[in-house]
């Protein structure tokens, strides 16, 4: 009985973080809740994971958020009128996230400036200096900027165009790439650096 009720608690303590996170309007993961238990005849998922399945397959949430969630954090998802659904990659000055515009549910990538490194002048100028250059390249190799803004906690992000489908690290990584390929690739690469260059 003592673990039944601990699995219960694992449970509620879920809900409770997804409370708290934002990332369910409170009227839609009511009525997610309400139809769950009625669907069980009154019962709940026995742990928390069993419940976050539940609500990655409805569609509230996914699972990075519920791996984020998992460890206890329910914050730093919504960043202004963006959500955060996935985590993309991470270089030396940003990390990169699938983000959703939360009135168009539009899908972006968010480039958010690590936290210590909005304080260096020097580096928060080169990365609005990327903002602006980004904005006045259109392009169909180049992603295109749509946003630039600032955290509550004073962060700052640049948005930029989500593209789908499998990253050239990814490819290389699977093997070797075929010469007709590379040069496909590298002439896309080519045209779209000279937009850059062109642009300043």
């Amino acid at each position: 009985c003592s673990s039944y009720m601990i699995q219960v608690s694992s449970s509620e303590k879920f809900v409770d973080l997804v409370k708290r996170s934002g990332l369910v309007e409170e009227s839609r993961l009511s009525k997610f809740l309400a139809d769950l238990r009625a669907e069980a005849d009154g019962s709940f998922p026995e742990s928390q994971e069993d419940l976050a399945q539940k609500m990655i397959e409805a569609g509230l949430v996914t699972s990075w958020q519920a791996n984020k969630l998992f460890e206890g954090k329910h914050r730093g998802f919504i960043l202004g009128k963006y959500k955060l659904l996935d985590h993309l990659g991470k270089g030396g000055m940003s990390n990169v996230y699938l983000a959703e515009h939360m009135h168009m549910r539009k899908r972006v990538a968010l480039k958010l400036l690590h936290a210590e490194l909005s304080q260096d002048e020097e580096v928060l100028a080169r990365f609005k200096r990327e903002a602006e250059a980004a904005a006045r390249v259109e392009h169909p190799n180049v992603a295109a900027a749509t946003d630039f803004g600032q955290t509550e906690d004073g962060a700052f992000f640049l948005v930029l165009e989500y593209v789908e489908g499998t990253s050239l690290r990814t490819a290389i990584d699977k093997g070797v790439v075929s010469p007709v390929r590379a040069l496909h690739i590298a002439r896309q690469m080519a045209l779209g650096l000279e937009r850059a260059h062109s642009a300043g």
